[in-house]
């Protein structure tokens, strides 16, 4: 694909996404390198909360700080998830019941769960 193709592909992707037409111009920015339209992309998809979608994006774009970041709210929603279901050691193999004040509970964060939809699960 020579330049002045891929600048009309970049023109038509750009018409499809400011249509509305988000997945037609991922598709079309993907075809013709477009990274800066692949964070674009992730972008949208990432002011909808769906962080996953955007990751891939991103990931497409080289978008590097915008993946970190990501990575690491991945990270930590696991760690918080994985942490509700922690029970200590004395319940698990003594039966014996442990005073709950003894028990780290996750973080009360409210920013990081609610964007990957796991704030309906949180225990606060």
């Amino acid at each position: 694909m020579d330049d002045q193709e891929r600048a009309q592909l970049i023109r038509q992707g750009n018409r499809e996404f400011n249509a509305g037409n988000v997945r037609v111009a991922a598709r079309i920015f993907e075809s013709a390198g477009y990274k800066d339209g692949l964070i674009r992309v992730g972008d949208h998809f990432y002011k909808k909360q769906q962080p996953l979608i955007a990751y891939g994006f991103y990931r497409k774009g080289g978008e590097t700080k915008k993946i970190q970041s990501l990575q690491y709210s991945f990270a930590l929603a696991l760690k918080m998830w994985l942490m509700e279901d922690e029970t200590p050691a004395d319940e698990k193999n003594t039966g014996a019941v442990v005073n709950s004040s003894e028990k780290n509970p996750p973080p009360k964060s409210g920013v990081v769960a609610p964007q990957l939809g796991r704030d309906k699960y949180r225990k606060d």
